[in-house]
């Protein structure tokens, strides 16, 4: 059960980095870059910075195996509960299994944010990137930046 309610769980982390290349040249690629997966600009703001936003879909591969992990949970504990009662009937809980998949697909599709800040520090500007964790280490990667540590 928990793998099935951390399936469609928020997990938004914020990375900082600092760039070596020209600023205009990253911010460039990071909108193509973030344009390229589906992001859609939104906002523009000094206060808050530039927020993207793109539609997360859910996954037919997550659906159909968070469902056959459930068959499967249903499965062993209608084989405990057969063994202590004695009654076949437990064996018939493996049909709940499916609503393991349709809640994933009805809370996995969400909007997703995508929030980058410049801020001014003694040692040059440091960029703030916060959104999904997975996004972000695709970004972290197909980006080549390097998160840094900011007190």
């Amino acid at each position: 059960m928990f793998f099935i309610k951390a399936s469609v769980k928020d997990r938004i982390e914020q990375i900082s980095f600092a760039i070596t290349e020209p600023e205009e040249t990253f911010l460039a690629k990071l909108d193509r870059y973030l344009i390229d997966r589906a992001y859609k600009l939104v906002d523009i703001s000094d206060s808050t910075g530039v927020t993207y936003e793109g539609l997360v879909a859910p996954s037919w591969f997550m659906a159909i195996f968070l469902t056959s992990l459930a068959a499967g949970g249903f499965l062993c504990l209608g084989l405990v509960l057969n063994y202590i009662f004695s009654s076949s009937l437990f064996l018939g809980l493996a049909v709940l299994a499916p609503l393991a998949g349709l809640f994933y697909w009805k809370k996995s599709e969400r909007l997703e944010q995508i929030i980058f800040v410049t801020k001014e520090q003694a040692n040059g500007k440091i960029f703030i990137l916060t959104g999904h964790r997975d996004e972000l280490k695709i970004l972290e990667t197909n980006l080549k930046i390097q998160p840094i540590e900011v007190d």
